[in-house]
């Protein structure tokens, strides 16, 4: 069984002159009873892809696309049109 799937999840920060793309179409998924590490250099949008989890991303930041989905509940769900 699945506890936490996020698909697609792209973190983007608007600045004056440009966007910075933090994270790009991350996917995850993990079952339940496994546990899960996010391992990488200093800078590597550790922090990022945790703080879109949980909703977290401060301003200018936004989560721009992507979905996180914790058993059956939908965190975040955002849908281009």
């Amino acid at each position: 069984m699945t506890f936490l799937k996020i698909n697609n999840l792209s973190v983007d920060y608007q600045m004056r002159k440009e966007t910075v793309y933090a994270a790009k179409n991350v996917n995850i998924e993990v079952n339940k009873g496994e546990i899960l590490g996010l391992v990488g250099e200093s800078g590597s949008r550790k922090s990022t892809v945790g703080n879109a989890i949980i909703n977290l991303i401060d301003e200018p930041g936004k989560v721009s696309s992507g979905s996180v989905i914790l058993a059956i509940l939908t965190f975040i769900k955002i849908l281009k049109v």
